[in-house]
């Protein structure tokens, strides 16, 4: 990354109480370039630019971090480039992080990252969410579910209720008007016995705009 994507980063990353240190920086530069290059051969994203990608998808992943403890299991649900799993195991090495992501060429992307980058307890599985088999090998393991660009809060409810252990949590980071998803998802989080725990608002600077996480709990 070239020095004003390091400087958004670095200043950005200080918002959600974070010191990135050389170490850090290093792995996000690293990460970064492997965005890069393999964008030109599989469909990762949309983003190109230093400046895009260490806002839109290192930075918003990062929101995160203060509703996060240290050793937790978190699945990032519908991985895709990896955001926001990696760049939160970046922060916090602690974590152990399961990347879930149904395409194939995504996963080879997703398992070079994890190399590249030497991330300790840390896998990328092709899998589907919504597997029943799937969901029995992993049901009630899970400390929180997290989910960026992958459907509407009712879907994810009802996807991420099988992982999640009690007290567990999904995260669901979504933009900056997500009143009427959580409308639209009133029965089925009826149903399954959770709520709405909090929407934390954001604001995502280079003119990124705001952004929000919808936290859902009490799942049983």
């Amino acid at each position: 990354m070239d020095s004003q994507a390091f400087e958004i980063l670095k200043s950005g990353a200080k918002a959600f109480g974070l010191e990135l240190g050389p170490a850090e920086l290093g792995r996000f530069d690293q990460y970064g370039e492997l965005i890069k290059k393999w964008s030109g051969k599989v469909s990762l994203t949309s983003l190109r630019g230093d400046r895009e990608i260490a806002v839109k998808h290192f930075l918003d992943s990062l929101a995160v971090h203060p509703l996060l403890d240290d050793r937790l299991l978190v699945m990032d649900l519908g991985a895709g480039v990896g955001c926001p799993g990696v760049p939160l195991k970046i922060a916090r090495p602690s974590l152990r992080l399961l990347l879930l992501e149904s395409r194939a060429r995504k996963v080879s992307f997703l398992n070079q990252v994890i190399r590249a980058l030497e991330l300790p307890d840390t896998r990328a599985v092709r899998q589907r969410a919504e597997d029943s088999r799937f969901q029995m090998g992993l049901k009630g393991q899970v400390d929180v579910v997290l989910a960026r660009a992958v459907g509407e809060l009712e879907w994810l409810t009802r996807v991420a209720r099988p992982y999640l252990r009690p007290g567990g949590r999904l995260i669901a980071l979504k933009g900056p008007h997500p009143e009427q998803e959580i409308e639209a998802a009133q029965p089925t989080l009826a149903r399954s016995g959770c709520r709405v725990q909090e929407v934390r608002r954001y604001v995502l600077p280079d003119t990124a705009g705001p952004r929000t996480l919808v936290v859902v709990e009490g799942c049983t």
